[in-house]
């Protein structure tokens, strides 16, 4: 069984890849499991108040259709402050 920081780091690949695929809906469903995985991880109260802004940013990018924007922000913003706890 993987551990939840396994899965995290499967689930944050997912959805950078489906969103860059396009696929909308299949993207909102993993994002919003990311998420639940994120919740239960242990994550500074620093750390996850920036996730957290972020995927405000990245949920504005999927209202404005720019998936590969949306993608970049969980790529390159959201994981390296996931996979440094």
């Amino acid at each position: 069984m993987a551990t939840l920081e396994e899965s995290i780091s499967t689930k944050t690949r997912s959805v950078i890849s489906t969103l860059r695929l396009g696929y909308e809906g299949e993207a909102g469903n993993q994002l919003a499991s990311l998420v639940d995985l994120l919740v239960q991880a242990k994550i500074s109260n620093e750390n996850m108040t920036q996730i957290t802004n972020l995927l405000k940013v990245s949920h504005q990018a999927l209202s404005n259709r720019d998936y590969l924007f949306a993608a970049d922000i969980i790529e390159y913003e959201i994981y390296p402050r996931i996979i440094c706890q």
